[in-house]
């Protein structure tokens, strides 16, 4: 490592000690897109790259100024890419089924038969219930997607190598 540059890990580590946070700005993009696992990628990333700038200060700004840009050009690739996905998905018509039984047992509150001094009913429901997959579990499947080679997310992050110093 030179003497006159800071790794991105030294960099996070030197705004953590000063309560700072790499993040600390307001961006826009499709509300399916987990930003923080998004940052964290990036993080991940860049994590041994060398900042491309003389101090701390001036990377996070650039940094700031380009990821507004990144995620303006990103947005509707990624909303595009949701719904894709949400139209083409298996598990977005996968459907379910369940058979319900309710059993009720006999208590006090029950209605007595006149001849007799205890409750005597148990009543009974049964019946089925279908439904299509809950959004949810599809979209835990794109948790996965922030580390596929060829995702939207991948590229997006591939943007910021300007950033940081040519040596890898």
């Amino acid at each position: 490592m030179s003497k006159y540059t800071l790794e991105l890990n030294e960099a996070i580590e030197y705004l953590t000690e000063n309560g700072e946070k790499l993040f600390d700005f307001d961006y826009d993009l499709p509300d399916e897109v987990d930003k923080e696992k998004l940052e964290q990628a990036f993080i991940d990333y860049y994590n041994f790259r060398e900042i491309g700038f003389e101090t701390i200060t001036r990377f996070k700004d650039r940094l700031k100024v380009y990821w507004k840009m990144v995620c303006n050009k990103y947005s509707p690739i990624f909303t595009n890419y949701y719904s894709n996905f949400l139209k083409s998905n298996p598990l977005n018509n996968y459907t379910y089924e369940i058979d319900d039984k309710n059993t009720f047992q006999a208590t006090p509150m029950s209605s007595l038969d006149p001849n007799k001094k205890y409750a005597t009913t148990i009543n009974e429901i049964q019946g089925k219930r279908t439904g299509s997959q809950n959004l949810d579990a599809i979209y835990k499947v794109f948790n996965g997607l922030y580390s596929v080679d060829n995702s939207p997310f991948n590229n997006f992050i591939r943007e910021f190598d300007n950033l940081f110093m040519g040596v890898l």
